[in-house]
């Protein structure tokens, strides 16, 4: 299940919550600190870990590793 950051308009309490994909529509979302419902859904940026870099490259030359 993908996890959601939101961040509270009225106290600025920034918080992570689990929602399945299927039940997520972000509008029954309530502040855990001070209760407001007009919480704001915050983009997390996510990284990746490749081990086969090589494979990523489309030109001949890979800029990661050179080769």
């Amino acid at each position: 299940m993908p996890t959601y950051t939101f961040q509270c308009p009225e106290c600025g309490y920034k918080f992570t919550d689990i929602f399945p994909m299927k039940d997520f529509d972000g509008k029954n979302v309530v502040c855990p600190k001070c209760k407001n419902k007009g919480v704001k859904k915050v983009f997390e940026g996510s990284f990746s870990i490749r081990k086969n870099v090589e494979s990523s490259c489309l030109t001949g030359t890979c800029p990661l590793t050179g080769r």
